[in-house]
C-alpha cells in the first residue's frame, strides 16, 4: 500500500541565481546538490520514476494520456509530474529539495514503480591533458591515429612517433575503398553539442536537439568542444583534409546534445550532462535512425551500481538493432565507469601511439576493445586531432577515452554502411579483426585489442582443400592448397602469421625446412592462377587440434586483411 509524503511541500524548479562572477550565458537550474564529499551531485528538487505495466507503453496512449496515468500513480505521495522522458513509462517528479531521498526510498517500496532514482550528473568524460583545447590548423599528416609512419615532420622539424604502425590501419582502408565508399549509416552524438557548420561536419547534421535539463531544447550548438571535437573523430567529411574514420558522403550525424553548463556547489561551472538528458538522447537519437551511438561520458569509476534510467535507455536502443559505444573513464582505474560497464554498451579505453595502454585509460572486467585516443606528452601531436567548436575552419588536439570511442562508433558505422546487418554482427566483426595487444587473447587492458579499420572492412575468406581426414598420431605432413579467386592472389599471403588447427587454439604454423618455408605456387585446378601449397607437420597440428573435431581453419594475414578458410575433416585419434 502507497504512503503518504502528503507532508512534503511542491517545489517550483526556477533557474539559478547567479553570483555577480557568473558568466551570464550560464543559464542552469539550481546548483547541483552534493549532500557529501564522496556523493555525486544531482539536481534538486527532481527524482526519476519509471513505472511498471503495458498502458504506459501502447503506441495508441498519447504523452498527456502518459502524463494523466503518472499523476493518479504518485497522486498519494504528494508529489508533481513535472513531465514525462521519451523511454515509456519514465516520468520526472517534483519534490521540496533536500527531500529527494526520502521520495527516491518510498517510490522504490511501490509494487508499481519499476525504480526510482536521483537525476546525477555525470561529465563528458575531459580531456586527459589540460592544454589540449588550443586551436590549431589542420595537417593530415598529424592524424597518426589513421596513418602512423613513425614519426610526423611539420615545417622541417621530424618528432618521433611512438611506435610505426601503432594505428587502426585506416589508410589502407581508404586506399580499397576509394574516396567515397558508398552505403549510409547515421550515428548518435550525446555530448554537449556539435558545431553543424565546421567545414569538417557541414551538411553532415540531419537532425538536432537539446536535452540538457534547464535549457530550450533549440539550444543545440556546441559551447564546450567536445562534442565537436568528438563528432569530427568519427565522421569528419574532408573538406579541409582532415578525415574521420566515417569519412563517406552516406554517413550522417544526429546531434542529440545532453551535456551543458551548471553551476556546481563549490562555484564552479562544469560541463555535465544529467541521467535524464542523457536517457532522452538516447531514445531520440534511436528513433531518428541512428544505427550507432556514441557516449564519451562517464561516471565515476567507484559506483557500484549505475543510473536504471540510463540503463533502460540503452536496452531500448539495443533493442531497436542500434549499438551504443561508451568510454571506460579516463581515471587510471581498474574498474570502467558507467555507462560503459553497463553489458549493453560496447566500453572502449585508449591506446596511445606507442599501441599501449593510455596512462589514464581506466581498464577492468567489462572492456570491450581499444582503439587511438592519445596521451599527454611533451607534444600536442600525441593527442588526438579533430575539428574544434572556436571557429569553422579551425582544429584542436584532445586525449582521453572520449577521442577513443568515437574512433570505435565510426568503424561501425562503416561496416552498417558497407551492408554488415545487424548490430552483433557488426560487433562480432570488429571484435574478431583487432589488433590483439597486451596479453594474448580478451584482457583487461584492451579488450579483444586494438581495432583495425582494415581488418574489419576487408575480412577475405579463403578458398582451400585438404585431405578429408587427419590422423592426430601420424607423422610426416598435412598438405593444404590454397586457391585464387577473384581479388585474393594467395602469393600476398603473409606466410610467417599463417596457422592451421581446430579453431579454438593458436594453431599450428607452416613448417620450416632447410630455412624456407615448404610451400610452393602450383596451378592445381588449371584455371590460369596459381594457387598455393603448404605443408604443415602432423605433430605440430596435433596440439592443436582436439579429437572430434569436424574442421580445421586455416588463418592468415594479407597486409593489414586478415584471411580465412575452413574445410570440414574427420579428426581421428
Amino acid at each position: 500500500m502507497k504512503r503518504s509524503l502528503a507532508t512534503l511541500a511542491l517545489a517550483t524548479f526556477g533557474l539559478a541565481a547567479c553570483a555577480d562572477d557568473i558568466p551570464t550565458d550560464v543559464s542552469t537550474p539550481s546548483a547541483p546538490r552534493q549532500p557529501a564529499a564522496s556523493a555525486a551531485a544531482y539536481l534538486p528538487g527532481k527524482v526519476i520514476v519509471r513505472f511498471k505495466g503495458e498502458g504506459f507503453s501502447r503506441p495508441s496512449v498519447s504523452m498527456q494520456e502518459r502524463i494523466g496515468m503518472a499523476r493518479r500513480e504518485v497522486d498519494e505521495y504528494g508529489v508533481t509530474v513535472e513531465r514525462a522522458l521519451l523511454l515509456p513509462g519514465a516520468f520526472v517528479l517534483e519534490v521540496q529539495p533536500g527531500m529527494e531521498e526520502q521520495v527516491v526510498s518510498e517510490l522504490n517500496e511501490d509494487p508499481s514503480v519499476e525504480f526510482a532514482e536521483l537525476d546525477y550528473l555525470i561529465t563528458v568524460v575531459p580531456c586527459e591533458t589540460g592544454d589540449c583545447d588550443t586551436p590549431d590548423d589542420n595537417h593530415f599528416g598529424r592524424k597518426w591515429d589513421l596513418h602512423n609512419p613513425g614519426s610526423i615532420t611539420l615545417a622541417g622539424v621530424t618528432t618521433a612517433t611512438g611506435a610505426a604502425d601503432a594505428d587502426m590501419d585506416w589508410v589502407e582502408a581508404y586506399e580499397a575503398l576509394g574516396d567515397d565508399f558508398g552505403g549510409s549509416a547515421i550515428i548518435g552524438i550525446v555530448d554537449s553539442g556539435i558545431r553543424a557548420s565546421h567545414l569538417e561536419l557541414a551538411g553532415r547534421v540531419i537532425a538536432a536537439r537539446n536535452f540538457a535539463s534547464g535549457y530550450p531544447a533549440t539550444l543545440i550548438e556546441d559551447r564546450d568542444g567536445h562534442g565537436t571535437h568528438v563528432a569530427g573523430i568519427a565522421a569528419a567529411s574532408g573538406a579541409g583534409s582532415m578525415r574521420g574514420v566515417a569519412y563517406g558522403s552516406g554517413i550522417k550525424l544526429v546531434n542529440a546534445k545532453a551535456c551543458e553548463r551548471y553551476i556546481f556547489p563549490d562555484g564552479i561551472i562544469r560541463t555535465s550532462c544529467p541521467n535524464t538528458s542523457i536517457a532522452d538522447a538516447i531514445v531520440w537519437a534511436t528513433d531518428q535512425g541512428a544505427k550507432v551511438i556514441n557516449l564519451s561520458v562517464g561516471g565515476s569509476p567507484l559506483a557500484t551500481v549505475g543510473p536504471a534510467i540510463q540503463q533502460a535507455a540503452l536496452q531500448y536502443a539495443r533493442g531497436k538493432g542500434t549499438l551504443p559505444f561508451c568510454a571506460t573513464g579516463n581515471d587510471n582505474a581498474a574498474t570502467i565507469a558507467f555507462p560503459a560497464r553497463f553489458p549493453e554498451c560496447v566500453a572502449v579505453g585508449s591506446t596511445n601511439w606507442s599501441d599501449t595502454r593510455a596512462s589514464y585509460s581506466n581498464r577492468g572486467p567489462g572492456i570491450d576493445m581499444a582503439a587511438p585516443g592519445g596521451a599527454s606528452t611533451a607534444t600536442s601531436l600525441s593527442l588526438i586531432l579533430s575539428a574544434s567548436n572556436s571557429a569553422d575552419n579551425l582544429y584542436s588536439y584532445k586525449a582521453g577515452t572520449s577521442m577513443a570511442t568515437p574512433q570505435a562508433a565510426g568503424l561501425a558505422a562503416l561496416l552498417f554502411a558497407r551492408g554488415v546487418g545487424s548490430a552483433d554482427a557488426v560487433l562480432a566483426r570488429m571484435t574478431e579483426t583487432v589488433d590483439d595487444l597486451g596479453t594474448a587473447g580478451y584482457d583487461d587492458s584492451f579488450g579483444a585489442g586494438r581495432i583495425n579499420v582494415c581488418r574489419a572492412l576487408d575480412p577475405a575468406q579463403l578458398s582451400v582443400d585438404m585431405p578429408g581426414s587427419f590422423n592426430r598420431t601420424s607423422e610426416g605432413t598435412f598438405t593444404v592448397v590454397i586457391h585464387a579467386v577473384p581479388g585474393f592472389d594467395p602469393a600476398r599471403l603473409d606466410e610467417a602469421n599463417l596457422t592451421l588447427g581446430d579453431g579454438t587454439a593458436a594453431g599450428a604454423r607452416v613448417e620450416v625446412k632447410g630455412g624456407a618455408y615448404r610451400s610452393s605456387l602450383v596451378d592445381m585446378d588449371a584455371d590460369g592462377d596459381l594457387d598455393l601449397v603448404v605443408k604443415f607437420s602432423r605433430p605440430d597440428m596435433a596440439t592443436n587440434v582436439a579429437s572430434g573435431s569436424t574442421a580445421l581453419v586455416l588463418r592468415g594475414n594479407v597486409g593489414c586483411r586478415r584471411v580465412e578458410g575452413r574445410e570440414p575433416v574427420n579428426v581421428l585419434r
